[in-house]
């Protein structure tokens, strides 16, 4: 159950605002963080399914160690559909807040791609009935020959 957010006074919304500009200024003295590295993030993907989104299982089953790559300081997880993307696109503050904090990270920012899953040739899928019938029935045409004659139709569900 969610708790109703807390009104801020004017003076606790300027002291965040001024804690954030001085987090900033103090980001900027360090210099570049370094690039984001894959071993790190793939680190992360368990607690994220786990803690992050184990009320969202939908989510977490996106988060896989094997779908995503880094470049730079950007986190590419790549998705089946654009439903997908979607999912992930509207949990996104969620992910790289939890990405950014776990690994004192600012930098770190996130795209989502739909990569095109490749569908499984014909020869690799369990043939239909239909096609069984066909396929039968070129290999031995006396099989149509005998289901004509005795008006019936042989089930080759196997």
């Amino acid at each position: 159950m969610k708790r109703p957010k807390k009104a801020l006074s004017l003076a606790d919304f300027d002291a965040q605002l001024e804690a954030e500009e001085e987090r900033k200024r103090q980001l900027a003295a360090q210099g570049p963080p370094p690039e984001l590295k894959h071993e790190q993030v793939t680190a992360l993907i368990p607690a994220l399914r786990n803690v992050v989104f184990a009320e969202k299982p939908s989510v977490a089953q996106l988060l896989r160690e094997d779908n995503f790559r880094v470049e730079g300081y950007k986190w590419i997880l790549e998705v089946p559909n654009p439903f997908s993307r979607q999912q992930l696109l509207n949990e996104r503050e969620a992910l790289l807040d939890y990405v950014r904090r776990a690994l004192n990270h600012p930098a770190v920012t996130m795209e989502v791609v739909v990569v095109e899953s490749s569908l499984p040739e014909p020869a690799d899928r369990p043939m239909t009935e239909d096609e069984k019938r066909k396929k039968f029935h070129e290999l031995n045409p006396a099989l149509r020959l005998l289901e004509e004659k005795f008006n019936t139709q042989i089930d080759y569900g196997g």
